[in-house]
């Protein structure tokens, strides 16, 4: 009996203790009447001093209303007191008044645990009163709210702006035509522009300093522009094979000058695309072989017998 009473009056002490280190844990609400659908702010604290306090723990729902936000449990300290609080955010659609049991709250202190209890709290939720007296009236239409010209303006800048850049983009396109004069080339006219052409490049040296690809891709393009403006001849974009198939088709070309021009453009495809390096007496034959193939394709000048018969 005696050890009895002497653990009674210790668990006793305990409680008070504990008690003693905890100044009070509470929830309250901003107000106690609200409207369905309003959010309802809840405020849980609890302030003590050593240990500490562990709030309870609502995830989805608290006691059939829907928790829309629950922020973190926050700690500050105050006169050597500790506060936690934690604010939660809820709503309700049903009406009616809403009692709540107190809630529990954990002590802990020393690997020792402690259960304390809030205070009881009650929330009023009401609907919206309806006058049935006053007579039912029609469903008004959507009310048409005129624009402001604050709004307007992005909508105004934005097809300002596109109009400014097409009419920039039209004056360009037709200052960079005019600016380009057409250039008509003739028969007559090709052969010369392709000699000429030749003959810079043989000058330029460009194989003798070490740049092969560069000289055999500038040899490539002065003849298929030849073809081109000649012959009418689509021989930029066309593969060397294709170039010689539509030569051959060409009465002013003789065999042996498509085969003197084959032999050119393989070895300038060789140069350009499978990084070969022709020999020296190779790149001298490759400009021979051009200039032959232009020389002896140019068109013929007519005799004053040849212009006597045509007029007669």
């Amino acid at each position: 009996m005696h050890r009895r009473m002497c653990l009674l009056g210790l668990v006793m002490i305990m409680g008070i203790n504990a008690k003693a280190q905890v100044a009070g844990v509470k929830i309250t609400f901003a107000k106690d009447t609200f409207l369905i659908g309003d959010y309802i702010q809840m405020h849980l604290s609890a302030t003590y001093k050593d240990g500490d306090v562990l709030l309870p723990i609502y995830k989805d729902s608290f006691s059939g209303f829907e928790i829309i936000e629950s922020n973190p449990p926050f700690v500050k300290e105050s006169n050597g007191l500790k506060e936690k609080y934690q604010d939660i955010t809820l709503i309700q659609f049903n009406a009616g008044q809403y009692n709540f049991s107190p809630a529990p709250f954990i002590y802990k202190n020393n690997n020792k645990l402690d259960t304390l209890y809030s205070n009881s709290f009650s929330v009023f939720v009401n609907t919206i009163v309806l006058d049935t007296t006053d007579i039912i009236k029609p469903v008004k239409g959507p009310i048409q709210i005129p624009y402001t010209w604050r709004e307007l303006m992005p909508y105004l800048v934005g097809v300002a702006l596109f109009l400014l850049i097409i009419g920039l983009l039209f004056y360009w396109y037709s200052k960079k035509n005019k600016s380009k004069a057409p250039i008509i080339i003739t028969k007559q006219e090709a052969h010369e522009i392709a000699l000429q052409q030749l003959r810079q490049l043989d000058a330029a040296k460009k194989w003798q300093s070490g740049d092969v690809k560069n000289y055999y891709l500038d040899l490539s393009e002065i003849i298929r522009d030849y073809i081109e403006n000649r012959f009418l001849v689509l021989a930029k974009e066309s593969t060397t094979q294709e170039i010689i198939s539509s030569l051959t088709q060409i009465d002013e070309i003789n065999q042996g000058q498509t085969k003197h021009l084959k032999e050119l453009l393989e070895l300038a495809d060789l140069a350009k695309f499978a990084k070969m390096l022709p020999l020296p007496d190779e790149n001298i034959k490759a400009m021979k072989l051009a200039f032959d193939f232009v020389a002896h394709t140019k068109p013929k000048k007519e005799t004053t017998d040849e212009k006597n018969k045509e007029k007669i």
